[in-house]
């Protein structure tokens, strides 16, 4: 059951509150439901306060949040849309919109990256202490899936370098955008270091995929040893990860 301290605490985290306590605790239940994978029941809060509150920002959010989650990709986006109707100079809305639209595949990418590029316009009027991070890690991912590497790695170092140092994630993109602009040491740097953050979060499980980036460039460098040696580690985090074998018997 829900507590009234459970719905205090979401509430305070609640972005795009309305002020108005009855309304606010009722986003705050749904968040709650969705946190627990109680999709349809959240859902269906959420449109019964749109009905009764057509402009209610935060209930639009949750919705399209809570639609992503579970692939109602459309109407996650109709959702974002809805809520720039009311606020266009919401930066949230624009990354999450954008978000939507790169999970909906490739010939998407361009209108992804043109909302994220509207985000972080309005997010650098905001003050630091208010500015989200994430529009940058979501721009740069964006433009390295349209290979455009030069300008990605201008977000991921903003990102690592700026807000998220220990972000292993972050570090594993610095790694491959660094790779596929030659600056081998650096990515191998990157990679190292995205495998040690990971470690720590995970009390020692290792980072598989910046283990398998490093194996691979390790071997297209021409050094067997220290891409064996990545490889290997690779495979003891994930003993059923077909790329660290393939790659290590290729050898």
């Amino acid at each position: 059951a829900v507590t009234e301290e459970m719905l205090a605490a979401a509430r305070q985290v609640l972005s795009h509150s309305s002020g108005v306590v009855c309304l606010d605790n009722a986003i705050a239940r749904g968040y709650l439901l969705v946190n627990t994978g109680a999709y349809g029941p959240a859902l269906s809060l959420f449109d019964m306060l749109l009905a009764a509150f057509p402009e209610l920002i935060a209930a639009q959010m949750a919705k399209g949040s809570a639609c992503a989650m579970i692939g109602r990709l459309e109407d996650a986006a109709g959702c974002f849309t809805a809520a720039l109707g009311l606020e266009p100079r919401l930066a949230d809305a624009w990354k999450r919109r954008g978000q939507v639209q790169a999970a909906k595949g490739d010939k998407f990418l361009q209108t992804a990256l043109d909302d994220l590029n509207q985000a972080k316009l309005l997010d650098a009027e905001l003050p630091e202490s208010r500015r989200d991070p994430d529009i940058l890690h979501q721009r740069g991912s964006v433009l390295h899936r349209l290979k455009n590497f030069s300008a990605a790695i201008e977000e991921f170092d903003a990102f690592v370098n700026k807000y998220e140092p220990r972000s292993s994630v972050g570090w594993n993109y610095v790694g491959l955008c660094r790779a596929q602009l030659g600056d081998v040491e650096l990515a191998l740097e990157a990679y190292a270091l995205a495998n040690q953050l990971k470690t720590l979060e995970t009390k020692g499980g290792g980072f598989k995929e910046a283990l398998i980036n490093l194996g691979q460039l390790e071997k297209e460098a021409g050094r067997p040893g220290p891409a064996l040696a990545g490889l290997t580690a690779a495979y003891e985090c994930d003993r059923f990860a077909p790329q660290a074998l393939y790659h290590r018997g290729c050898l």
